[in-house]
């Protein structure tokens, strides 16, 4: 395994490297890793962000191929982004070994690695299918410390890597992490933004959301229903305490998950107040998904001291509906006269 020259040369030309690249050379590196840099802080999705890196990285390395790999829990490298005669094509994937996340994760640095069995790096082995060509330059992806992936780039003829190169490929590993990690932390806050703090659940922005989609697929013709729903005393922490309020809330999202199908969405409106939607349901689907609801609070021993009265309203998409909101103010509508009327209450 070839590792990066010390960095004590600091910014120094390599003699026979493209550290000695000219001005307009530079210049034109410069330009590229801005663009990156650009892209970068742009909204753009990951994989745009991604495929400029591997774009500037086969043009800037004058190489064969170009790859940003990423792992997954198990360590399992799988393309993230390829580009170049040689690159990987479809679902490749392969192990990381231990060595390399240890070696990597202690001492992140850009290395080298050939095919020809008598240089072959066992540690580096595994990664093969990744690393296609004769030659290969491979560095680490690492955001807050924690091993991401890793960018390769290769050749299909054997060569020796300078000091600068090696540099140059770190620089832009270091772009490809900081994408990632950009990437993570805008789905983080996208995520916190659409989602009640409290319970996890769908919050109303992501309820209006769904319920755009949901609406323009019922205009043509799928069916689509809405329940709302009330827990009388969830608020009224005197009740029965703070803390027991706190588990009151957590056992009735559980049981809201449990009964919300991936096609549907629930939400949380209100302090005491959920909204269901049920896609591709009509009334009578929605009136049944309301009974095993009430009955899973009834039996959720937490829900049953608490000694909480759910109270449920439904509406189903009908033209007479102009907007979502229409339909949510129809499943409130009939709340308010469920409740007004005993004899129509669905309620536990």
């Amino acid at each position: 395994m070839s590792h990066l020259a010390d960095e004590t040369d600091g910014g120094s030309a390599d003699a026979n490297g493209p550290a000695e690249m000219d001005a307009a050379a530079r210049r034109r590196e410069a330009d590229r890793l801005d663009d990156i840099a650009r892209a970068i802080a742009a909204p753009l999705a990951l994989d745009a962000v991604l495929q400029r890196i591997v774009a500037a990285t086969l043009d800037m390395a004058a190489a064969d191929y170009a790859v940003v790999w990423l792992l997954d829990e198990a360590g399992t490298a799988g393309v993230a982004s390829t580009l170049g005669a040689l690159a990987p094509r479809g679902a490749v994937r392969a192990t990381a070994s231990d060595a390399l996340v240890r070696d990597w994760t202690e001492r992140p640095r850009a290395i080298e690695f050939h095919a020809s069995a008598d240089a072959t790096d066992l540690s580096l082995r595994p990664l093969k299918p990744l690393l296609p060509g004769a030659s290969n330059m491979l560095a680490p992806v690492i955001a807050d410390g924690r091993l991401l992936g890793g960018l390769s780039v290769g050749h299909r003829a054997r060569r020796e890597y300078a000091a600068g190169e090696l540099r140059l490929i770190e620089r832009l590993a270091l772009h490809a992490a900081i994408a990632v990690a950009a990437a993570d932390l805008r789905e983080e806050v996208r995520g916190l933004s659409l989602t009640d703090a409290a319970t996890g659940l769908a919050n109303r922005r992501r309820l209006d959301l769904f319920l755009d989609k949901e609406f323009a697929a019922a205009r043509r013709g799928r069916r689509l229903s809405l329940l709302r729903l009330d827990i009388d005393g969830l608020a009224d922490r005197d009740g029965f305490g703070a803390a027991a309020g706190g588990e009151a809330l957590t056992a009735l999202t559980a049981v809201l998950r449990a009964q919300t199908r991936a096609m549907n969405l629930a939400a949380r409106i209100g302090a005491n107040a959920f909204a269901i939607v049920l896609s591709d349901a009509d009334r009578r689907a929605a009136f049944t998904h309301a009974r095993r609801i009430a009955t899973a609070i009834r039996n959720d021993a937490t829900l049953a001291s608490a000694g909480l009265r759910a109270s449920f309203g439904l509406a189903t998409f009908n033209t007479r509906l102009r907007s979502p909101g229409d339909l949510v103010d129809a499943a409130e509508q009939d709340l308010v006269s469920r409740t007004a009327d005993p004899g129509a209450r669905l309620s536990i």
